[in-house]
């Protein structure tokens, strides 16, 4: 076994919750939180599973997926939950997932087979759209940055990142051939935690983080300019079999966030964030980390300031300038996305949790 897939085996013992056959009635209420918890509305539609992948379209139509071949959605602002998992597929986990409406959807798995799936009718049917040829395909994020036009990514095989390419929606995929994708250093891999790993602008701007037992230990940030040119820069968090870049982001004025840690040590709060002030050419750690691993960042506009916030199974932080981070919340989530009208921040986790909360008035 690669060191690679022994990367993914640990992952998915580590995320992985059994599923059952009872899918349970939708419950809602406020969960009691710690003292200076922040105040999150919890639903936890089927308790059994372990969410990773989560899309917020407005404030009132969020999809999430996770474990057993699980997907659910609600219109209604996560007062009520349906459950949308496509019906063949009880045992793939779907980490990643794109949604449109309350109607359209796809979602991409991670492990084997590779595959990609679409709905148009809220998930009531599935087409599977993508299927890639080989087993050592693992689908480790997708993103779209259009109505039409989205970029999927699966760990590298035999040297080089796999990347399909949607313009249709995600009616049809193009894989991108060998001469269009960069090479990887021995034994790197991505980490498919909570989508977080792929940050997509353009099929000419995008970035990966990278994690894995790669020489020098570092984690890499790999990066395509509007020429096709790419470059792996190094992102000055610690890369190993259960470390690296989860979730990264860089702002319209070329300021990056990359969270990430050692899965294994969720408390530990030792390499779990770097910035870059030039677009991912380079990168410098946090001075005051995340107090924890982290799985997932996202970046919002709150009364008048950005605001990062990071969030893991541990807790949530949040930074001004990513360079020192405040812990702001002791209840863990996988994966977070922000809903900039009603500033409530969507996060979704272990035994079926999906939380949000208002956070107006947050970055003070």
């Amino acid at each position: 076994m690669t060191n690679r897939w022994i990367i993914k085996c640990c992952l998915l013992v580590f995320v992985g919750v059994a599923w059952g056959d009872w899918i349970g009635s939708t419950s809602s209420a406020q969960e009691a939180s710690p003292q200076n918890d922040l105040k999150w509305k919890i639903s936890q539609p089927i308790p059994e599973t372990s969410l990773r992948g989560l899309h917020v379209v407005d404030r009132k139509t969020v999809w999430a997926c996770g474990s057993g071949g699980t997907v659910v959605r609600t219109s209604d602002g996560g007062e009520s939950w349906l459950v949308a998992s496509p019906p063949n597929w009880p045992k793939l986990e779907f980490r990643s997932i794109h949604a449109w409406d309350a109607k359209r959807a796809c979602i991409a798995s991670a492990g084997t087979p590779a595959i990609l799936l679409r709905t148009l009718d809220g998930g009531e049917n599935w087409s599977e759209v993508y299927r890639h040829p080989s087993e050592l395909a693992f689908f480790d994020a997708m993103q779209f940055w259009t109505e039409q036009d989205g970029i999927a990514i699966s760990d590298p095989i035999e040297g080089h990142w796999v990347i399909v390419q949607t313009s249709d929606g995600g009616k049809s995929w193009r894989a991108w051939s060998e001469s269009e994708t960069p090479q990887v250093l021995s034994n790197e891999a991505a980490f498919a935690a909570s989508n977080g790993s792929l940050y997509v602008r353009s099929d000419k701007e995008f970035w990966i983080g990278s994690g894995g037992a790669v020489e020098g230990s570092e984690a890499g940030v790999y990066r395509v300019s509007s020429n096709g040119k790419w470059n792996r820069e190094v992102a000055k968090l610690r890369s190993d079999k259960s470390s690296g870049i989860f979730g990264l982001i860089v702002n319209q004025k070329g300021f990056g966030v990359a969270v990430g840690g050692n899965y294994e040590k969720e408390a530990e709060p030792e390499s779990t964030a770097s910035w870059s002030v030039d677009g991912g050419l380079s990168w410098s750690p946090a001075k005051r980390m995340p107090s924890g691993f982290r799985s997932s960042v996202v970046v919002a506009q709150m009364d008048g300031r950005e605001t990062w916030i990071a969030a893991g199974p541990n807790g949530i932080d949040r930074s001004l300038d990513g360079r020192e981070w405040k812990r702001i919340g002791e209840t863990g989530f996988h994966a977070i996305r922000w809903e900039p009208e009603s500033q409530t921040l969507w996060g979704v986790g272990s035994k079926g949790r999906i939380g949000s909360v208002r956070l107006s008035g947050a970055s003070r």
